[in-house]
């Protein structure tokens, strides 16, 4: 028998929900908050006050909130052929994410402010609308974000601005996914920032621009790097194709990564170029500026940096670092065509300055042939043994086979009496005052500091050699991405390091479940371009070890502390 209080619901339903409350839908969000409503008007956006009520309660609407959790729930799907098994890598969204970016241009939000006759406090305006759309649902509004930041850049490129300016800044949505040159009516620009190793932290990306021919504004560049997220939508992925075929700007490239790209010289020296990158470690900070390394220390290797330069090289040639050896003969043979150039301005001996350019074609064809031949036998000697610390790792918690657990103390084979690196101080660094570092319980801070100069010795080998194999063996695999691009920036340019002398401190290891984290301060005296004297270095490695497996120590930093 039925109580009196069921008796008369519909079939199917069992109770009446009396503690929770009704949906917040059809009503004015506008009006309701007094904060916004007062915001708008103290801004000179009062004008905008009746479009933004409108707004607000089309946005409450039962069928519209409907549209925010379908967006939601059916992600975008890719499909990369199509029926007639064709190559189409077309995204697919669904129709409700569609009528959310059709309500949020016609609302202004994507140009209000820089719409022809836009009006005193449009910015506040487009940003009240911007913020009710926003409780509404959050993901559409990254394009327009996108687009909208977008359009002063652009507008610094008038000829590019005047070609796109009228499907930018359209109302209209146009959900193809052709471009403009088929008759799109409406554009969305998207932007790619966030990468692995840097997450929201912009100034640690690594993709970087490339000339492809004198570059400068207007010129063409080509992008290599990656990007973990891109806001860009298919709305807006095929204009964005046609302007790189048919424009090439620089303009649209800094759109694109919002100012995410930094162009770096790739001319650095030592591996890192003198930069942060990758993992860093605010103990190890704290931790050197604690215990910086002793006067007395950087005295030692001030006056060693002045004996290396003044002191005359007593080994044989062999054991010597390259020199460059045709400076001279260049100089002289540009010299030469010179003077010849400079007889031939006067009118004085043009059949001279003729044989002398022959002259000098040949001998930069015959310089360029014994380069070629030295390049080969270095080649060959560095597959037969290379330098002395190349085979250094193996035997340490940081080579080949012997990753193993903390502190290993496995010796590894020391360096000649004299070697390409520097003198036989190079690892064996003068006293220096007490590093207290925080370390588990037998750590062998001893042998880690040991072997810790080796891996120095040789990661900077490999960076010179740019033997991206070796590298990767020993760096983890988004440091070895970063190092890989200014291998790849370097484009087989020669380089050479000389590490005169180097120390090494352990600051500390921490524990940063699942893994550890070593952060070993090195400096001493580098050499970084042919000629130069030696100077002082100081920079912190850190390196990680997870707490399972057999994989070691891996270098996960480099950390600049001046």
């Amino acid at each position: 028998m039925n109580s009196p209080d069921t008796a008369d619901l519909p079939f199917g339903r069992t109770h009446e929900v009396t503690n929770q409350t009704p949906p917040l839908c059809d009503y004015d969000a506008f009006a309701a908050d007094v904060a916004l409503a007062a915001a708008v008007a103290s801004e000179g956006a009062q004008w905008h006050a009746d479009a933004l009520s409108a707004d607000a309660i089309a946005l409450t609407q039962p069928d519209v909130l409907a549209l925010a959790d379908l967006a939601n729930r059916h992600t975008p799907e890719l499909h990369t052929h199509s029926p007639r098994g064709e190559r189409i890598d077309a995204v697919e969204c669904h129709p409700a994410w569609h009528e959310l970016l059709r309500r949020l241009r016609q609302a202004g939000c994507h140009a209000l402010p820089f719409e022809a006759g836009a009006r005193a406090g449009s910015m506040a305006a487009r940003c009240a609308s911007y913020f009710l759309h926003g409780q509404l649902e959050s993901g559409s509004l990254c394009p327009i974000t996108m687009s909208f930041a977008s359009i002063p850049v652009l507008r610094n490129e008038p000829a590019l601005f005047a070609k796109i300016a009228g499907p930018l800044l359209s109302r209209e949505h146009d959900p193809r996914d052709i471009p403009l040159t088929a008759g799109k009516r409406s554009m969305l620009i998207g932007m790619g920032m966030t990468e692995k190793q840097g997450g929201s932290d912009v100034r640690s990306n690594r993709t970087r621009a490339h000339a492809l021919g004198a570059g400068g504004r207007g010129g063409e560049y080509r992008l290599i790097g990656h990007k973990w997220f891109d806001s860009r939508t298919p709305q807006s992925r095929g204009f964005l194709n046609a302007i790189f075929r048919k424009a090439g700007i620089l303009a649209l490239a800094g759109v694109i990564t919002a100012g995410a790209i930094f162009s770096e010289t790739a001319d650095a020296k030592r591996m890192g170029g003198s930069r942060s990158m990758g993992r860093q470690s605010a103990t190890a900070t704290q931790q050197h500026q604690a215990t910086p390394p002793s006067q007395s220390m950087q005295q030692n290797q001030a006056g060693q940096a002045q004996r290396a330069q003044a002191a005359p090289s007593t080994p044989p040639a062999a054991t010597q670092p390259a020199r460059n050896r045709w400076l001279g003969p260049i100089a002289g043979l540009a010299a030469g065509l010179g003077i010849a150039a400079l007889l031939s301005h006067f009118g004085l001996g043009e059949a001279f300055a003729g044989a002398m350019a022959n002259m000098i074609i040949i001998a930069l064809i015959v310089i360029a042939a014994v380069m070629l031949f030295r390049f080969i036998m270095r080649k060959r000697q560095g597959a037969n043994g290379g330098p002395a610390y190349a085979g250094a790792g193996s035997g340490s918690p940081f080579g080949g086979s012997a990753r193993t657990g903390l502190g290993q103390d496995s010796r590894p084979m020391m360096p000649p009496a004299t070697t390409a690196y520097g003198s036989p101080s190079t690892l064996d660094a003068p006293a220096q005052q007490a590093v207290q570092p925080s370390v588990p319980a037998g750590f062998d801070t001893e042998a880690f500091t040991r072997n810790a100069k080796v891996y120095f010795i040789r990661l900077q080998d490999a960076w010179d050699r740019g033997d991206v194999n070796d590298i990767r063996e020993f760096t983890t695999p988004e440091m070895y991405a970063e190092i890989k691009l200014d291998v790849d920036a370097r484009g087989g340019a020669p380089n050479r390091t000389d590490v005169v002398q180097l120390n090494a401190d352990v600051l500390g290891v921490e524990d940063r479940d699942p893994e550890y984290l070593a952060s070993v301060r090195f400096h001493g005296l580098i050499r970084e371009s042919e000629g130069a004297s030696a100077e002082p270095f100081v920079e912190i490695c850190n390196l990680s070890k997870q707490k399972t497996g057999n994989e070691g120590w891996l270098l996960a930093g480099i950390q600049q502390v001046g």
